[in-house]
This record gives structure tokens, C-alpha cells and sequence, in this order.
């Protein structure tokens, strides 16, 4: 059972002006589009590009860049 606060409640102080984030993705993004190179702040962590050394902090390649190998299926059509 999720809590509603009463009609005249006041709204919790927050540290900053801001209340809410409102996040919006174009079609086709990916979570690494948009946070590959992100770094948590102390105490988080998130498991993107940067995290696992697929690339350095400005986007190059890292020490563990082939872990990003894409691998692609061949169709191969054979005629008599």
C-alpha cells in the first residue's frame, strides 16, 4: 500500500530549488549515448563505459576496449 500524504500537507524541503528532473531520451539512445563516460558521486556506482575501462574519461579507447567487440551473424546463400 503506497502513502498519500494529506491535501494540506506541506511538500518535504529539498537542498536545492530543484524538485523535480524530467530525463527525455530520443528513440534509438542508449543508456551508453548518454552516461558512457559518467562518474558517480563518492559512495555511488554505476556499471557503464568508463566503470568497466572500455574507454578512457575523454571518450578514447581504454585498457579494456575489445570488452565492446560487436559481434555480427553471417548469412551465407549458396547457388547450384
Amino acid at each position: 500500500m503506497a502513502f498519500i500524504a494529506p491535501a494540506d500537507a506541506e511538500a518535504p524541503r529539498t537542498a536545492t530549488p530543484i524538485e523535480h528532473v524530467i530525463v527525455v531520451v530520443g528513440e534509438n539512445l542508449s543508456f551508453d549515448n548518454l552516461f558512457g563516460v559518467y562518474e558517480p558521486r563518492p559512495g555511488a556506482t554505476v556499471h557503464n563505459l568508463l566503470s568497466e575501462g572500455i574507454v578512457n574519461r575523454d571518450g578514447s579507447p581504454g585498457p579494456d576496449f575489445t570488452k565492446a567487440a560487436q559481434r555480427r551473424a553471417e548469412c551465407t546463400t549458396y547457388t547450384r
